[in-house]
């Protein structure tokens, strides 16, 4: 079987070409930076005035197109440089074993295609499909051996794939939770009214995408500011802020003036009356609206709100998702009335449990076991099916499980499809109905179900869409499901009444002790400060190398460094006359006895013996007849914890500086009293502050253990009976020709100059 093709010398050519349309001001890097509003100066298609590309200093004025550029020889030497580049000779080697691999997949397909074909479409089950894979491994195999490999060479196997058959491994936990945001673009397309004019809704005025200007109270100029992006210049004349997305000083005046009158009084201002916004003002004011106010609130996990739906913000959560339930909660509000917000309520739970089954959850979960589909873990890791319905504590957590995740994913868009609370009857509502119907079909085009069409016959849904498809995915049992949800006040789940220590949410952070560090001295607080800090840095894995040490420990710690020449000048002063720079002293004077120089190593058991005894009684003197510390990591534990952090093993090494930052910010913020990077000192040093300090207590990064206690059902009829399950449905289909095409813009906004 010959190869699908080869790729010698094809790929640099491709990329001579990229590079050929890539850069400068006519290229394609120069037409993406033009897409998310950075452009040169000049080009007199950006937007901008006369006068204010006149304002910009000549040198700077054409600084997107020269980095254009710059970008695109970068991509040329990444990928092209003939010594250096990934597509050079040395590698095209792997390139072409990608190409084995390319022809060793499309023998595999042909062999199920083969397969199914002799099954004769008998339904595939049991010794079928074994037949079957073992036909595709079988042919894996041998195209492969054909061609002077095997399908397990290094080369071969996609470095994302964990085993032979697994799943990508994700990269989100190297970003801080809510990185990855919603699909703004959806929720703004939905907007009923977009007006560049100010307009009235009855609420107040409001501007762009149903932006409402008045928020009340003192910090209103901030929140406007914000939200629009005041734009100005600098002492050189250089563009300060979203230039583009932005409004000039100004623009925004006339904004802040006209967020304190009534519609009538800005009617009769001629320079409100005629203010504009360009379109690309009011698309990126909606999106640090929602931001502001839904994402904001969402990702604090000091707030209520995080309880309900921070799910959302977990960084594997799939896109489809959180898009359509953001675009829901911006229309039906984020908080979960027991009375009142049951279905939201259902969702909420339904996000959470996808998450918990994506990721692989090992906290407590409260939540109600489905028989024959929910799992569960024991106090082993092994997984244990559910065999009877109803509420339940899987005190171990979850596995990881997407097909379960997705069922979860999947039950939300149902409940979505099927919220119609009387919105139908005018034409408002008719526009928030077709809101929920393209939010499920999000979801359902993201988990590989049909969409369901807006306004088509009952008659016509996908299988999957019915009632039978309904029941086989078990919708009937999470809607007689009783669930439980937080309260809508302070931080998720409360306070603890036993005093117990909070998790950091999902932290998947590993943490590690070298042979020497005790793990048992180190305190909950301080475990959980340290994967605080690894999770807002990106670290997923961090090695200990340090915690309490005895006076013996010390001294060997000491002993190791002076024996590689390092930190002689870390322990103290000989100002000091004493403490650490006494025991660094004593060190050297041993070695002098053994017949040592200052800075040769100690060499032979006895004499590396006699110089840590020697050391052993030096802390012991300073530290019992003199009152020095030494070091802290001989401090008293319950006021302040040393413990040090290899360099090299957090993991990813790209994230160390994210970590010297947030390790330095700390600081400042109370929870560490102190912190020191790799210079002398090898290793990362953390001091951190026990709540018997006195000091500020540390509640970052946490939510609580509590599990939560308000318990939901499902009151409505379209849920509860699967004879109503259609209902929302056929009335679509019946009002679709009465409401389609009529204008809507006139019955919401009171006055739209």
């Amino acid at each position: 079987m010959p190869l699908n093709t080869h790729y010698s010398g094809r790929l640099i050519r491709a990329v001579k070409r990229t590079v050929g349309k890539a850069g400068g001001r006519e290229g394609k890097f120069y037409e993406i930076f033009n897409k998310y509003n950075f452009f040169d100066v000049n080009d007199e298609n950006n937007g901008l005035t006369k006068e204010q590309r006149a304002q910009v200093p000549a040198i700077n004025q054409t600084r997107y197109s020269q980095l254009s550029s710059a970008l695109a020889e970068m991509f040329y030497f990444v990928l092209g440089d003939g010594e250096y580049g990934v597509l050079a000779n040395d590698t095209q080697n792997i390139l072409d074993k990608l190409d084995i691999r390319s022809s060793a997949n499309n023998a595999q397909l042909n062999a199920v295609g083969a397969g199914l074909q002799s099954l004769n479409w008998i339904p595939v089950y049991g010794r079928q499909m074994a037949a079957i894979d073992a036909t595709r491994r079988i042919v894996d195999a041998q195209t492969t051996a054909v061609m002077g490999t095997s399908p397990y060479n290094a080369d071969l196997i996609p470095p994302i794939a964990i085993g032979f058959d697994g799943l990508p491994v994700s990269i989100a936990n190297v970003f801080k939770s809510g990185f990855f945001q919603p699909n703004w673009d959806f929720l703004y397309k939905q907007e009923l009214v977009k007006s560049n004019k100010f307009y009235s809704t009855g609420s107040g005025i409001k501007l762009g995408a149903n932006i409402l200007l008045d928020q009340g109270g003192t910090k209103r100029d901030l929140f406007l500011k914000t939200i629009f992006a005041v734009n100005t210049t600098d002492k050189n004349l250089n563009p300060i802020g979203d230039v583009k997305g932005g409004v000039t000083a100004e623009e925004f005046e006339k904004i802040k003036r006209a967020a304190t009158l009534t519609i009538d009084e800005v009617e009769d201002d001629e320079e409100l009356s005629n203010f504009t916004l360009t379109d690309a003002q009011m698309q990126s004011s909606y999106f640090r609206y929602v931001q502001l106010k839904l994402w904001g609130s969402i990702i604090n996990r000091r707030n209520w709100a995080h309880g309900h739906w921070g799910a959302l913000t977990n960084n594997a959560c799939p896109e489809y998702v959180k898009t359509a339930v953001c675009s829901f909660l911006w229309t039906n509000g984020i908080a979960l009335e027991n009375n009142k917000s049951d279905i939201s309520a259902f969702i909420s739970y339904c996000v959470t449990m996808g998450i918990y089954y994506l990721i692989g959850y090992r906290y407590k979960v409260r939540m109600y076991g489905i028989s024959d589909f929910d799992v569960i873990l024991d106090e082993s890791g092994n997984k244990v099916p559910i065999t009877n319905d109803g509420n339940i504590d899987a005190e171990y957590g979850l596995p990881k499980d997407k097909n379960i995740a997705n069922r979860y994913f999947t039950w939300v868009a149902d409940f979505l499809l099927r919220i119609t609370a009387d919105t139908n009857g005018d034409e408002i509502g008719y526009e928030i109905r077709k809101r929920r119907v393209a939010e499920a079909n999000l979801i359902y085009n993201g988990v590989g179900i049909p969409p369901i069409k807006f306004g088509a016959s009952v008659s016509d849904l996908p299988f999957e869409h019915t009632e039978a498809g309904l029941i086989e995915r078990k919708f009937d049992k999470i809607c007689n499901a009783t669930i439980f949800r937080y309260a809508n006040d302070g931080a998720p789940g409360g306070g603890n009444p036993d005093g117990t220590l909070s998790q950091p949410e999902g932290s998947g952070v590993v943490i590690k002790y070298a042979q020497n560090a005790r793990e048992d001295v180190v305190s909950d607080l301080s475990k959980a400060i340290i994967r605080t800090l690894c999770d807002e840095a990106g670290i997923t894995s961090a090695y200990l190398t340090s915690t309490f040490r005895s006076e013996e420990d010390q001294a060997r710690a000491m002993f190791n460094n002076l024996q590689n020449n390092k930190t002689w000048d870390l322990y103290g002063s000989k100002a000091a006359k004493g403490g650490g720079y006494a025991v660094v002293e004593r060190y050297a004077s041993a070695k002098a006895e053994r017949g040592f120089a200052r800075r040769e190593p100690v060499t032979g058991e006895d004499n590396i013996t006699y110089v840590k005894n020697a050391m052993i009684e030096e802390i012991k003197y300073q530290r019992n007849e003199r009152g020095f510390t030494i070091s802290k990591h001989l401090g008293d534990g319950t006021i302040v914890q040393a413990i040090d952090i290899g360099p090299n093993s957090v993991e990813p090494q790209s994230r160390k500086p994210a970590f010297e930052a947030v390790c330095s910010k700390a600081v400042k913020e109370g929870w560490l009293r102190s912190f020191l990077v790799p210079k002398k000192d090898p290793a990362y040093h953390l001091e951190i502050w026990q709540e018997a300090s006195g000091k500020q207590t540390f509640t970052g990064g946490f939510v609580n253990n509590k599990l939560p206690e308000i318990e939901f059902t499902l009151r409505s009829t379209t849920y509860s009976k699967r004879s109503t399950w259609l209902a929302p449905l056929s009335r679509d289909s019946l009002i679709t020709n009465d409401a389609g095409g009529k204008s809507i813009i006139g019955s919401i906004v009171d006055s739209l100059i």
